[in-house]
């Protein structure tokens, strides 16, 4: 059934080596068979996938991968990925995640015309600061040649490059509005449940008191804090926060990163 399929407990003794690796990462990014996952993992596969970048420092691939790719074949491959998953225990739509689909939205709508897309906005300065200290930890399990200073500088350049693409794309397509949801990060923090209502009003989803009880077991048992705090510091990565939010302005003046809109 979908809930005794024995691919769950050979991916959660996969994970359990990653534990063994990086101890503190879980902390950082919870992993599990029964969990959310970013869709890095199954472009990745097509060799097409920030997954690569984001645990070894390759700045030629990182370059291509930003530069040159055509993400088509990865999203076609992304498709039969979800294809496979559902083969036999089919539900009745998808929620999936990376915030690297900001990149690529125009191939993302290519393959997927009626996609809906939610977009948390938080506040740049701590996206970067957060990702350059993932990465640091990532990339800590293969090489001690790690300098924290130019990985904050890398992550603030993937992160301005994400939010610059991103607002390109749908600047460009003002049709495709109707299919976004945009969302302040603090908000669903402060009020997951009330998030996900909102996200399900917006696009006119059916929201059970079943589903409603399903999610709220689901957040008793994952507390944002249930593997640890994820702790980090931008001046660890030689990251100014004043100077960060003068970068993002283009973005901060644009969408709403503290709380919910007026």
């Amino acid at each position: 059934t979908y809930d005794t399929d024995p691919r769950i407990d050979e991916v959660d003794a996969r994970l359990a080596g990653l534990d063994l690796v990086l101890p503190d990462f879980r902390a950082m990014h919870p992993m599990g068979a029964r969990l959310a996952q970013e869709c890095v993992r199954m472009t990745a596969l097509e060799f097409r996938s920030f997954i690569f970048p984001t645990q070894y420092r390759v700045p030629s691939y990182a370059r291509w991968l930003l530069d040159e790719a055509d993400m088509s074949s990865a999203y076609r491959w992304h498709r039969a990925f979800l294809q496979h998953l559902q083969s036999r225990h089919r539900r009745n739509h998808w929620v999936l995640k990376t915030p690297a689909h900001l990149l690529t939205l125009d191939a993302l709508f290519a393959e997927y015309p009626d996609a809906l897309v939610v977009q948390t906005h938080r506040a740049p300065s701590q996206v970067v600061t957060s990702l350059a200290s993932l990465e640091f930890t990532l990339r800590g399990a293969s090489t001690d040649a790690i300098d924290p200073r130019a990985q904050g500088e890398e992550a603030a350049a993937l992160i301005e490059r994400m939010l610059r693409a991103g607002a390109a794309a749908r600047a460009a397509h003002p049709e495709r509005e109707a299919q976004f949801f945009d969302l302040a990060y603090p908000d669903l923090v402060a009020d997951p449940v009330g998030s996900v209502k909102r996200i399900y009003e917006r696009f006119a989803l059916p929201f059970s008191s079943d589903f409603e009880a399903r999610i709220r077991a689901f957040l008793a048992d994952n507390a944002q804090d249930k593997h640890g705090v994820h702790k980090y510091a931008p001046e660890v990565f030689g990251l100014d926060a004043a100077q960060l939010e003068r970068r993002y302005a283009f973005y901060t003046q644009r969408y709403d990163v503290r709380g919910a809109r007026g």
